[in-house]
C-alpha cells in the first residue's frame, strides 16, 4: 500500500467553502432541515442564507486564521491506496489541547484517531429491503409525530 499524507491549502479551501455554502443555500432539503432546528437552539443570524452572505468576512478573520493554524498544527489526514490505486484506509488524527483557562486540565491533552478501512470497492452487491420497510422520508415523518 502507498500512504499519502494530506494537507490543507488555505488558498484553495476558501473558494471551496464559499462554493459549498452557495450550493447549500440552493438545496431545498438542507433549508428544510435548518427550519426544523428549534428556535432556542439557533443563534442569531444562523440561517444558511445569512451564514453564506457573511462567509467572506469570517474566512478573512483572525478567528478563522487561528482555527486553520490550530488544525494545521494538530491534525493529520492520511489515505492509503491498494495495489489498484483504490483508497483502502482513510485516517484522521487530532490532538485536542484544552485552553489555558481550563486550570484542571492544565498539561493534559487528548489525541484521537478515526480510521476507516475500505474493501471490496466496485464489487456489485445486492440489497433486498424487508417487506415491511419504510422510506427514510416516511421514517422522518413518523419521528416528527412522536417528538
Amino acid at each position: 500500500m502507498i500512504r499519502y499524507d494530506i494537507s490543507l491549502n488555505k488558498e484553495a479551501l476558501t473558494p471551496l467553502i464559499k462554493k459549498v455554502m452557495e450550493e447549500l443555500t440552493k438545496d431545498p432539503d438542507f433549508s428544510e432541515y435548518m427550519e426544523k432546528i428549534p428556535q432556542e437552539n439557533k443563534e442569531k443570524n444562523s440561517d444558511i442564507q445569512t451564514i453564506s452572505e457573511n462567509i467572506d468576512t469570517y474566512l478573512q478573520s483572525e478567528e478563522f486564521n487561528q482555527l486553520f493554524e490550530y488544525l494545521e498544527k494538530n491534525s493529520t489526514t492520511s489515505i492509503w491506496t491498494d495495489e489498484n490505486d483504490f483508497p483502502a484506509i482513510i485516517e484522521n488524527t487530532m490532538k485536542v489541547i484544552p485552553p489555558d483557562t481550563a486550570e484542571n486540565l492544565k498539561e493534559n491533552q487528548i489525541v484521537y484517531t478515526i480510521r476507516s478501512s475500505l474493501s471490496d470497492i466496485n464489487i456489485p452487491i445486492t440489497l433486498t429491503a424487508p417487506e415491511d420497510s419504510i422510506s427514510w422520508k416516511e421514517a422522518q415523518k413518523e419521528a416528527e409525530k412522536r417528538s
